[in-house]
């Protein structure tokens, strides 16, 4: 679904409506949505020590390319059209990018320091007699899972307190609403 709507951005990509929402970081976020897809499968079976390992991967680095550039996009609007600042700025989209990937960025860096400082691995977790479960744990688990979530649910607030800041914006510049819904859900 998120190649097919990939390549429909890109084949449309010169329209006004598709260059006023920057087609690369619409692209880049269907990019996003195709990773968080792929993760259930990672959790399918007899977990491996490749599996255990890209799992923490695959689930913040897709939910932080998206939030993270819903986030960079409200950031741009705000800026834009806010009477905080008294000068109109501009607002380039190789910095909505970057602050895209900064996010990214935050969200590989602690991953990888999670697999270099106690990588998660296959345990035998016994649910019941005779019933036994599979999970990928290490002893810091609840430590980089408490960052990974209090990070990525920091994007998520500052997006919804950027959404309700845009709200008044120009309707063809306003996608506070959608932002706001996609920050909330």
């Amino acid at each position: 679904m998120s190649a097919g709507v990939a390549a429909a951005l890109f084949h449309h990509r010169h329209t006004p409506m598709i260059k006023a929402s920057s087609a690369t970081v619409a692209i880049t976020m269907q990019l996003g949505f195709a990773v968080v897809y792929a993760v259930p499968f990672l959790y399918m079976g007899v977990p491996s020590s490749l599996t255990c390992a890209a799992q923490p991967f695959f689930i913040t680095v897709g939910v932080s390319t998206v939030m993270g550039l819903l986030l960079a996009k409200t950031w741009r609007i705000y800026v834009l059209f806010s009477q905080v600042f008294q000068v109109r700025k501009r607002v380039i989209a190789r910095t909505v990018k970057a602050i895209g990937m900064g996010s990214i960025l935050v969200n590989l860096v602690l991953c990888a320091a999670w697999i270099a400082i106690d990588p998660p691995v296959p345990t035998r977790l016994p649910v019941s007699e005779g019933v036994t479960n599979f999970v990928c744990s290490s002893s810091h688990s609840a430590l980089f899972t408490g960052l990974l979530l209090a990070y990525n649910v920091t994007l998520i607030l500052i997006g919804s307190v950027l959404g309700f800041l845009t709200r008044g914006v120009e309707e063809r510049f306003n996608e506070s609403r959608q932002i706001g819904a996609a920050m909330y859900n």
